[in-house]
């Protein structure tokens, strides 16, 4: 059973202030336990050890979720939802890209909504900032569940994409060079009757009428860049291996082997596939504070043990 954890506390709807702390992002990362770990013993591995003597052991073969990583999308970064990130890492970050556009173009960093027509509901161009930065509360998911779960190599605060440090990436259209960006009908988020956004090209620019739905394509296009290696752009990849046969799944759109949590402007406890929900992200249609999700990613694979690894049988 999953331990309580400051019950009271923990009863939140909404937020009443602009940012996320640390303290809150980890607190929601264990109330989601429950509903987005989604537990399975799945087989069982073979492991050949030598000493005392000769013979075969066995662990469980495993597949569960861990919010690996806490994604922030923004357009203001004076105004960037984790208070940790926006003190000691974008403003930082942010100075940096205004000297390297200057350098490029001498133009300004720019961001934000550009309609494209006169009427309220038409299309926008809407840009936005990304971070993504490991989840701070990995070390202390195992401390409360009584289930062993895989190792992680995703360390905590660790930005693995800033996309204010990715200037050319994420503010050109170097993503011209993949073949992916030019077939129009291709990696789309939802379905061709729910359709929320193209994966490709991987920059900050998003046509959406839906300032919500277009944050969350932005968020999707970063934790793609990350989970792929040689990609043109600066970032640090996220690991995808948890141990000798175990795998960590990578970002694709439409993929339940990846879910996400939101957690601001509005706190939730579930977990799920971007571009499943129909209108999702009306109700937020308004909001400009930025957003953060955290990334839960399937984990699935052998538990680990001192062994020689010789098969496994899965179910």
């Amino acid at each position: 059973m999953i331990k309580p954890i400051c019950g009271g506390f923990l009863l939140w709807a909404s937020l009443a202030h602009a940012h996320v702390t640390t303290a809150d992002i980890t607190l929601a990362s264990l109330r989601a336990l429950p509903a987005c770990l989604q537990y399975q013993i799945t087989g069982v591995c073979y492991w050949w050890v030598t000493t005392p003597t000769p013979r075969i052991e066995t662990t469980a073969h495993v597949q569960h979720y861990l919010p690996d990583a806490v994604v922030s999308v923004f357009a203001n970064p004076r105004q960037h939802p984790w208070l940790y990130s926006r003190k000691l890492l974008t403003l930082a970050a942010h100075q940096a890209a205004r000297g390297q556009m200057r350098a490029l173009s001498n133009a300004p960093l720019g961001g934000g909504r550009h309609a494209l027509g006169r009427r309220q509901d038409t299309l926008s161009v809407i840009f936005n900032e990304v971070d993504i930065l490991g989840n701070p509360a990995l070390g202390m998911l195992q401390e409360h569940l009584p289930l062993p779960l895989h190792g992680t190599s995703v360390t905590a605060f660790m930005p693995y994409y800033q996309s204010l440090w990715d200037v050319l990436g994420w503010r050109t259209n170097i993503e011209g060079l993949y073949p992916q960006t030019h077939a129009v009908l291709s990696h789309l988020v939802g379905s061709p009757m729910n359709r929320w956004g193209r994966v490709y090209p991987r920059h900050g620019k998003v046509v959406s009428k839906n300032q919500a739905m277009a944050a969350s394509i932005h968020a999707m296009r970063a934790a793609h860049i990350i989970t792929r290696a040689h990609q043109a752009h600066v970032y640090q990849p996220l690991p995808l291996t948890c141990g000798t046969a175990c795998r960590i799944a990578r970002v694709t759109e439409n993929d339940p082997a990846t879910t996400w949590q939101l957690i601001f402007p509005k706190r939730t406890q579930r977990c799920e596939v971007m571009g499943t929900i129909s209108r999702w992200g009306d109700a937020l249609e308004h909001h400009r504070d930025g957003f953060i999700w955290l990334l839960w990613r399937k984990y699935d694979g052998c538990l680990p043990h001192a062994g020689q690894f010789i098969g496994r049988t899965t179910w």
